[in-house]
């Protein structure tokens, strides 16, 4: 669409009607003259009066050049607007310093652009009021209103009904009012991550400050589901800022109904680009404050984030002080040498189970502090360690209640220090012989044994070769312990040992077509010979027996791979594997048990997927199944596009939003679903429509009356591309009753998600929902309950 343009130069030295110079064939051809409006034919003169001072006399001409808004760049002090050129007007108020433009008015002025439908433009106090539809746009974005009022001199203003895209979403206000530089004050305000008119969820505070690209600050706040309230706070902070910067971190509650509220907040210092700091502050109602500091740093290593963790509370029931250091390093002092170093101290070893929200945290069963210098040299190591372990598996060991907090003394144990150097299996003198060897010594303490010091050595030594198409390889392997006190309070005591063995393989292949598919046969029988003398195992570190008898065992191993040939793999696509093995001990004359496996994976199809395995240990003497074991799975998913309810489908014939964006995109018909206890949406749509998994697991011992039998499975399902429920269930077919039930709905509403879980085990229920934006994940609202049925 072509518009008329009119050109305004503003010099600012100036303020009078004689600095303003008007080209009436580039704009509105409506003159005026003292007032009253001209319209000249062509080829007529027109003589225009500003403020009494008379123009030089123009002439109409015959044919006009109509230039597109922004055609050229605007000059210093320059102001251009235009018009719609069938409906639109200019009307120039000489006498009151005015231009007044009417229907579809745009106007630029520096690096600022104006349209409204209505556009009054004060030219000597530079102030412009817009009307109907106004939109300001500046180089930190965009603001939309029904009425403007805006100055170009001071770049501040005040906009009603206003509304504007900010980095994250979208803001609406009664009242929004430009205080400066990237800085708006707005009243009665909205913010929303949704795009629609009516937005799914919106928050709602009568004051909200927004820095553009950093943060918009609001109090008090209330959160709404459509129009239903559902949260309440103070205050809140939203950062808008995408890189990493320090700020106040989002609050974090949690209620537990007649029990007690949980507050986190805290800070983030974004040191510089090498490290970074948080510091936590934690209210329980029940309990009282804590502080937590959380401390991150690049330096000393390209290969991974060094941290420090400090923790500590008073426990106001008790009384009692709980503190907690955690520290991780790793120090790259050469390109060969490395010094990692960890440190994990508690005043109680019960720290965690009282204070932790983490189940892996709270169900550690030690703590460990080390530090360890490795040193590599071409193919050989060098290894420096010392340790402190304090089990947290002691009875009783600090398990605290609301009324008393039992104190405890852990186990420990100390490795002070620990020393092995070792080289890699290289040739002897560049032959076929294979030499390892290792060499380390260890200082050991237990709290409540003696202190162990010994010096231990180990080499082995193999010749693998080839007979035609058969593999051998003999080895040697020697272990040699000096023990300068061992765990007895005996000195000076040498152990040794030594073992050989031999082994010997080969693979024998065939090819066969049945149902007109090649199929490839791979069969690899192994036979091995093994031999030890006795000696105590006593001695050794771990602990043992004393073993008066050698060790002499052949053993037999036959594998039977069926695949289907495949052009890449010379294995081919392996879809069944039989494999059975069994031992002679010439020192006892016995045969060993004959164990036997049965794997099957015909898995030829992305959509369905199949694992099977039977175990079996049979008795050879009196030929009876020791015991058996199955273990099948199977798992089927769909890929198809899924349906969308009439509804849905209404909504995606709406086209774009008010805010310009596509209500749905063709890339949100699918939706990826993670497996398993992750959740169920996410943002790009749904993929998987529908996906089944049945497994089934057996085991009975020859020496047990029962058996171990259970059925387990899930199904998923997307009914239409919102809406996704499951189901999970473990049933045992022995005591005929389900161990665990899982229900999950998930509902995917635009901008939000929420989801419900509700799970059956043994006579307990639990209840968990949780609410959450998808573009503010630190937006949730988490609920859970559990009661006995």
């Amino acid at each position: 669409m072509l518009r008329y343009s009119a050109i305004i130069l503003l010099i600012p030295a100036v303020v009078s009607a004689s600095s303003l110079i008007i080209d009436p064939y580039s704009g509105d051809l409506s003159e005026f003259v003292e007032g009253g409006f001209v319209e000249p034919g062509l080829g007529e003169k027109v003589s225009v009066t500003l403020g009494g001072v008379k123009m030089p006399e123009v002439e109409k001409k015959p044919t006009v050049e109509y230039k597109t808004p922004f055609a050229e760049p605007l000059k210093e002090g320059e102001v251009r607007f235009w018009v719609d050129p069938e409906i639109g007007w200019i009307e120039y108020r000489v006498r009151d310093d005015e231009i007044y433009l009417k229907t579809r008015a745009e106007l630029e002025y520096e690096d600022i652009y104006l349209s409204a439908d209505e556009v009054n433009y004060q030219t000597e106090k530079k102030i412009i009021e817009a009307k109907v539809g106004a939109e300001l746009s500046d180089a930190e974005g965009t603001v939309e209103g029904e009425r403007m009022t805006y100055s170009f001199e001071t770049k501040k203003g005040v906009l009603y009904e206003g509304k504007s895209e900010i980095e994250k979403g979208f803001y609406r206000g009664k009242r929004l009012k430009k205080t400066g530089d990237n800085e708006y004050f707005g009243k009665s305000g909205t913010f929303t991550t949704c795009e629609y008119s009516q937005p799914h969820y919106h928050f709602w505070s009568p004051k909200v400050k927004i820095y553009t690209r950093d943060k918009v600050i609001a109090k008090p706040v209330v959160m709404f589901i459509h129009k239903v309230p559902v949260l309440a706070l103070p205050y809140y902070i939203l950062s808008l800022r995408r890189e990493r910067h320090s700020g106040f971190l989002q609050p974090y509650f949690r209620y537990n109904p007649g029990d007690y509220l949980v507050i986190n907040t805290g800070y983030y210092w974004a040191i510089n680009d090498f490290s970074d700091a948080t510091f936590m502050l934690d209210y329980n109602s029940r309990r009282g404050w804590g502080q937590r500091v959380n401390i991150a740093y690049l330096y000393g290593s390209k290969s991974g984030v060094n941290s420090v963790h400090l923790a500590h509370y008073r426990d106001r029931e008790t009384n009692i002080e709980w503190w907690k250091v955690h520290t991780s390093h790793r120090q790259d002092i050469s390109d060969d040498t490395t010094l990692l170093t960890r440190l994990d101290l508690r005043n109680d070893t019960a720290f965690d189970r009282y204070f932790s929200e983490e189940f892996e945290i709270r169900t550690q069963q030690d703590l460990s502090s080390f530090a360890t210098l490795t040193t590599h040299k071409g193919r050989f190591s060098f290894i420096t360690e010392v340790s402190h372990t304090t089990s947290l598996l002691q009875e009783g060991a600090g398990a605290p209640d609301n009324e008393l907090v039992k104190r405890s003394k852990p186990s420990t144990s100390d490795i002070l220090p620990r020393i092995s150097l070792s080289g890699p299996r290289i040739p002897l003198f560049g032959s076929s012989f294979y030499v390892n060897w290792g060499l380390s010594g260890i200082n050991s303490y237990k709290e409540r044994e003696l202190t162990a010091r010994f010096v231990e050595t180990t080499g082995a030594v193999s010749l693998p070769f080839k007979i035609k198409y058969l593999r051998v390889e003999p080895s040697v392997r020697g272990e040699a312990q000096f023990h300068y006190i061992d765990k007895y309070g005996d000195y000076g005591r040498l152990f040794t040992t030594y073992s050989l063995s031999n082994s010997m393989s080969t693979k024998i292949y065939g090819i066969f077509h049945p149902l007109g598919r090649e199929l490839r046969h791979i069969i690899t029988p192994s036979l091995s010979y093994s031999y030890s003398p006795p000696y105590d195992s006593s001695w050794m570190l771990s602990g043992g027996t004393k073993k008066e008898s050698p060790t002499s065992r052949f053993g037999f191993n036959l594998n039977n791979a069926f695949a289907v040939m495949g052009e890449d793999d010379s294995e081919g696509l392996r879809f069944m594997d039989i494999n059975n093995s069994i031992s002679y001990d010439t020192v006892e004359r016995r045969f060993s048990n004959l164990t036997s496996s049965v794997e099957l994976s015909p898995n030829f199809s992305s959509m369905f997927w199949l694992s099977s395995r039977l175990s079996m240990s049979h008795d050879v003497y009196d030929w009876v199944i020791e015991n058996v074991s199955l273990n099948t799975e199977f798992e089927f998913r769909s890929r198809r596009r899924l349906a969308m309810t009439e509804e849905e489908e209404g909504e995606r014939e709406e086209g774009e939003g008010e805010w310009g964006y596509e209500e749905y995109s063709d890339e949100d018909q699918y939706r990826d679903y993670p497996y398993g206890d992750r959740y169920l949406g996410t943002e790009r749509g749904i993929k998987e429509g529908f996906s089944f998994r049945l497994m089934h697991s057996y085991s009975k011992s020859r020496g047990s009356p029962y058996s171990v039998q259970s059925l387990g499975g899930d199904i998923e399902a997307s009914l239409t591309r919102n809406w996704r429920i499951a189901y999970a269930t473990n049933y045992d077919m022995v005591e005929k009753r389900f161990q665990r039930q899982t229900f999950r709905i998930y509902r995917d509403l635009h901008c939000w998600e929420a989801e419900v879980r509700i799970t059956y085990e043994q006579r307990n229920v639990t209840y968990w929902f949780e609410l959450r934006i998808k573009e503010i994940p630190e937006v949730k609202i988490t609920g859970i309950q559990q009661r006995r049925i």
